[in-house]
């Protein structure tokens, strides 16, 4: 980090690691390669700067040599003796890539190079503020600058007024989206203007941000709300479950919800309630509250109700847990070892302790072959829902499948026999088939050969129906 001094130039804030600098030592700047004698170094006191003859390696002080070009000096430049340099720069600060672009333009044309030196002496200890000349047949000549968002665009303009005395027009903040056209090639778009036409482009990407915010739980739901007005997309819900505090997870769901409603949602196909048992697991993951039992069922349980406080659905997945699985539906068959004995007093827990007050269950494409006695995915298996989910655990609330256009079924079964086979199960929806009109057709064909009965539909929209009434959205 450095400042600029009129009368010195450039100050360098530095910590010494090795050697000693004084007065008359010639340094390089090993970024830039610049070279100049020190002209004085000294350390910091409350508020100024107090000259010292030497400093020597483990001190933080600053140095002056008569630098007066600020491109000279880099943020995490390392500071080497001229006549005996060391081999290699020392690990400095990680590249910070900005977010959001506007153009700086000086109200007057002729404080242009005012600007460009105002920015080049706030760059000295902002690694992140990054610029570039541009011109505007409206505005004359500016700058084009990166910031890491709007409020360290607002940040830079303020300084840039208050400490520079500039009067500035700020254009339209904006984002650089790349743009990839049916011949192959790429371009970032900064300007809308250099939009190619619209038959030109296969696909368009935007920038995002991995970001972890941490905050008081008192304030987790205002955050997540604030995430999620910005299209935001809520990864992890590992940290909550770790808290072992279930009010966070009741005010998770309640957030959830409510910003579902306001989208105009009445259903969310969440929470998940398996137990991320196995470590090898690839689908599940943070997506659990963790790997206790009690605690996730405590979780779960506490996020339904924040949920339903919001006039939202819930949906408990993924029936009977896919927790300690290693593989993943989306790309193929899965299978479980374990026994129904074995299952209850692990994976069914959170489904056991929330099925009262849940409205709808998901159930998994994963095979437990020493359950069902059969290779079928449990969303197709009778015995899996209607001996076990239904007549032995007592539920009889809606049952929806897991996406059946997953690899788990559609690489082995055909739209109209998944969905054939699910009803027949005891299944009320069938999600998202491969070939819907073949799906239809399959059930169709079924009813007409009365495969399917008539009273066996009848079950499954009257459920439907009565979800609907709970919510008045009939």
């Amino acid at each position: 980090m450095s400042v600029y001094d009129a009368y010195k130039g450039v100050i360098v804030f530095c910590r010494i690691r090795e050697g000693s600098v004084k007065p008359g030592t010639t340094i390089r700047m090993m970024a830039t390669g610049a070279e100049a004698d020190v002209v004085e170094v000294g350390y910091f006191g409350a508020g100024q700067f107090i000259p010292c003859d030497e400093l020597e390696a483990g001190m933080v002080g600053y140095i002056t040599a008569s630098l007066k070009n600020v491109k000279e000096t880099r943020v995490g430049d390392t500071i080497t003796e001229a006549k005996r340099p060391c081999d290699a720069p020392l690990p400095g600060y990680k590249k910070v890539n900005p977010m959001v672009y506007c153009g700086l333009y000086p109200t007057d044309g002729a404080k242009y190079p005012d600007l460009r030196d105002a920015l080049e002496k706030l760059q000295l200890n902002d690694a992140a503020l990054q610029f570039e000349p541009e011109t505007s047949i409206a505005l004359g000549f500016g700058f084009r600058c990166g910031f890491l968002g709007l409020l360290h665009l607002e940040v830079i303009q303020e300084r840039l007024e208050r400490e520079f005395n500039l009067d500035l027009v700020t254009t339209a903040p904006g984002v650089v989206y790349r743009v990839h056209k049916t011949d192959g090639t790429m371009i970032e778009l900064t300007n809308p203007s250099n939009l190619p036409d619209p038959s030109e482009i296969e696909y368009m990407e935007e920038p995002m941000v991995a970001a972890e915010i941490m905050v008081t739980s008192e304030y987790v739901g205002a955050i997540m709300d604030l995430c999620q007005e910005r299209r935001g997309i809520y990864k992890s819900m590992e940290y909550i479950g770790k808290s072992g505090d279930a009010s966070k997870a009741e005010e998770v769901g309640r957030q959830i919800g409510m910003y579902l409603k306001k989208l105009g949602f009445n259903l969310d196909f969440a929470p998940v309630a398996d137990i991320n048992t196995n470590p090898q697991n690839i689908v599940i993951g943070d997506r659990s509250y963790g790997s206790d039992p009690s605690l996730v069922a405590e979780m779960v349980s506490a996020q339904l109700d924040g949920m339903h406080d919001s006039g939202i659905t819930g949906t408990l997945k993924h029936f009977p847990g896919h927790g300690d699985t290693k593989d993943d539906t989306h790309s193929g068959y899965v299978s479980i070892e374990k026994t129904w004995d074995e299952l209850k007093v692990c994976e069914l827990i959170p489904f056991t302790a929330s099925l009262p007050k849940t409205d709808m269950v998901m159930v998994s494409h994963i095979t437990a072959v020493n359950v069902t006695n059969d290779n079928l995915p449990s969303s197709m298996s009778e015995m899996m829902i209607t001996e076990k989910l239904r007549n032995e655990l007592g539920y009889d609330g809606v049952v929806i499948t897991d996406a059946m256009a997953m690899g788990a079924v559609a690489d082995n079964y055909t739209s109209a026999e998944a969905a054939v086979t699910a009803v027949k199960a005891g299944v009320d929806i069938v999600l998202m088939p491969q070939n819907l009109d073949e799906a239809f057709n399959g059930v169709m064909n079924a009813i007409t050969d009365g495969e399917i009965s008539m009273a066996r539909l009848d079950e499954s929209v009257l459920r439907i129906l009565k979800m609907k009434a709970k919510y008045k959205l009939i």
